[in-house]
């Protein structure tokens, strides 16, 4: 059974091989003023003769080194693209974190020009009220040019005026 499938496949191959070695190829103008290459004939086209050649082994180890030193630049490409990326997601990360906190000390400062000197929580309807500064004692009332009579004179004796400060 193997050997009838491996002959089969390998007959199709020779086949196919000696199709494509035999096909006829042409030349034609494509209109715009370029070359058309194609397998069926074309009004003013030439056939063309093509003669399957070898490799050059040369050729195939340029091609190899040069398909290396492009994967290379691709992949210095993608790097630096995918720093410049983290990059700006870093940038645009420190930007947020500082309007945060920008925000933050803008509403501690509202918060202190609202209620000076006081930490209010919020549990109240209603803020703290600031306590009122003592007032200071009135002043001392201005000494008096009353001259007591003296008994000698037949008056009744009154009591000193008291100095200093009134009672409230």
């Amino acid at each position: 059974m193997r050997r009838s499938s491996r002959g089969a496949c390998a007959l199709a191959a020779l086949a196919f091989a000696c199709a494509a070695t035999a096909q006829t190829i042409y030349r034609c103008d494509d209109g715009r003023g370029g070359v058309l290459y194609a397998d069926t004939p074309c009004a003013g086209g030439a056939a063309v003769e093509v003669v399957a050649g070898k490799a050059d082994p040369a050729a195939i180890d340029r091609l190899r080194r040069e398909q290396r030193a492009f994967d290379e630049r691709q992949a210095a490409r993608e790097a630096r693209a995918q720093a410049e990326v983290q990059a700006l997601r870093e940038e645009r990360a420190r930007r947020e974190r500082q309007r945060e906190a920008d925000a933050q000390a803008a509403e501690r400062a509202a918060a202190a020009v609202a209620y000076p000197g006081y930490a209010w929580g919020g549990y109240w309807p209603w803020p703290p009220v600031a306590p009122r500064p003592p007032r200071p004692d009135p002043p001392a009332p201005p000494a008096s040019s009353y001259v007591p009579a003296t008994p000698a004179q037949g008056a009744l004796p009154r009591p000193p005026v008291a100095s200093g400060p009134r009672p409230r």
